[in-house]
């Protein structure tokens, strides 16, 4: 993909050989804290430390994602895990996707102040989607937030699920 640089997960040589490379030209450096899609394999801490670091060096975005990681547990716990992990650590923007709309089509997005109003209507970015505020998958979404706030819920749902 063009204006793409795709990292081997985890590897911080490559990490830093193409910020050494590429730094002024990078916008955001997106990171799954779980990779769901292999294994459930979680980013090490010094990974994600030398990612924040480098992103604020560089002033390119450290944008963290979530989907399916996250409401298996508490909500937005993987920002926490690092959090106590690595001092000062924050990304710049948070994105839940898939599993924050019960399974319709949702995610939800935030991030530090200063970020946040750069977007419309306080800033010049112009933020949209294709389904931005569907009420049926808004609906759904904080259905979900209102289950999970139940006190037991995740009692419950490691008792159902165990094997």
């Amino acid at each position: 993909m063009q204006h793409t640089l795709v990292l081997e997960y985890n590897n911080v040589q490559q990490l830093e050989e193409a910020f050494g490379l590429h730094g002024k030209e990078l916008s955001l450096r997106n990171d799954w804290a779980i990779a769901g899609n292999a294994d459930f394999v979680r980013a090490s801490c010094r990974f994600m430390q030398r990612c924040r670091e480098l992103c604020t060096q560089h002033g390119a975005l450290f944008v963290f994602l979530t989907s399916h990681d996250r409401f298996s547990g508490r909500p937005a716990q993987c920002p926490r895990v690092y959090a106590k992990a690595i001092p000062g650590f924050a990304p710049d923007i948070t994105v839940l996707g898939k599993v924050i709309g019960g399974g319709m089509p949702l995610a939800a997005f935030g991030g530090k102040r200063a970020v946040m109003e750069q977007l419309a209507p306080l800033g010049p970015v112009y933020q949209a989607g294709t389904l931005s505020g569907n009420p049926v998958a808004t609906a759904c979404g904080l259905a979900t937030l209102r289950e999970i706030r139940k006190p037991g819920f995740y009692e419950e749902l490691a008792r159902k699920t165990r094997s």
